[in-house]
Parts: structure tokens; C-alpha cells; sequence
């Protein structure tokens, strides 16, 4: 099978090489958290989260 190579610069300045193969099989499921920009915001500048509670 072949495969796509790349060389890219990291977030602290090394190089790293990332393969890709053309066909990706998974049998997981994958979740991610994405924070609002509101919320990425204030933690960029330095300030706490405001305490919300969560009610169900």
C-alpha cells in the first residue's frame, strides 16, 4: 500500500515526519471537547472560568 511522507516542523522548533497511509480503518469511536472561543479566550488571557452549574 503506499503512502504519503511528510516532514513538518513542531510546536518546539524539531522536525518530525508524519505518514499517512491512503485507506484508514478504525473500529473506535473517537469524542473530542472543543472549548467555545469565549472560553479559549479567557484562558489565553489569563482569567478563571466562570462557575456555571450544569443542571440535567
Amino acid at each position: 500500500m503506499a503512502t504519503a511522507s511528510s516532514v513538518y516542523e513542531l510546536a518546539d522548533g524539531t522536525h518530525g515526519t508524519v505518514d499517512m497511509k491512503r485507506f484508514a480503518h478504525t473500529t473506535v469511536a473517537l469524542h473530542a471537547f472543543t472549548p467555545s472561543i469565549t472560553t479559549l479566550r479567557l484562558l489565553a488571557e489569563g482569567n478563571d472560568l466562570p462557575n456555571k452549574s450544569i443542571s440535567s
